[in-house]
């Protein structure tokens, strides 16, 4: 059908061989660009501007009328800074807890695993509310522990 035909982009002027027959434009992207173009026309004065923004990940300039909107020029742009958000958010998520492998864990219990009262001379944070199942912050408070005083390596048994 189009196998035959090669158009040339109405953007960037590169050829292309078309897929549908109404097909203007050689990617997603230039077909975005020829979209505002064409809103852009006829769009009224007095309606939101054209505001020039960077790309937050790869530091290209975008147009758009919506710069709260709109943070990325194309979906890879967006797709490796959502990917890269959640590495960070993962990497923060975990973290070993000194106490799950401290022999005071079971035999004689500490004052965090008694009472939930910090260890006196541990280096903690307290970590953030986590949301509960039901949507609300969960009333339980924790900390990151990075070391612990009373800390007593578990034994390995294998």
């Amino acid at each position: 059908m189009l196998k035959d035909e090669i158009r040339i982009c109405k953007i960037c002027s590169a050829p292309f061989t078309p897929v549908r027959s109404h097909q203007i434009c050689c990617s997603h992207e230039c077909g975005r660009i020829s979209q505002m173009e064409y809103n852009r026309a006829k769009r009224k004065p007095y309606l939101l501007p054209i505001v020039t923004i960077k790309c937050q990940w790869c530091g290209r300039e975008l147009q758009t009328t919506m710069p709260n909107r709109y943070k990325y020029c194309c979906d890879r742009c967006k797709w490796a800074a959502s990917n890269e958000r959640r590495k960070k958010h993962e990497q923060e998520k975990r973290w070993e807890q000194p106490c799950w492998t401290c022999q005071r864990t079971c035999v004689d219990m500490c004052c965090w695993m008694l009472d939930d009262l910090p260890v006196p001379g541990w280096d903690a944070e307290p970590t953030p509310e986590i949301m509960g199942r039901d949507g609300y912050p969960s009333k339980l408070a924790s900390f990151k522990i990075v070391s612990c005083p009373e800390f007593l390596q578990d034994e390995v048994k294998i």
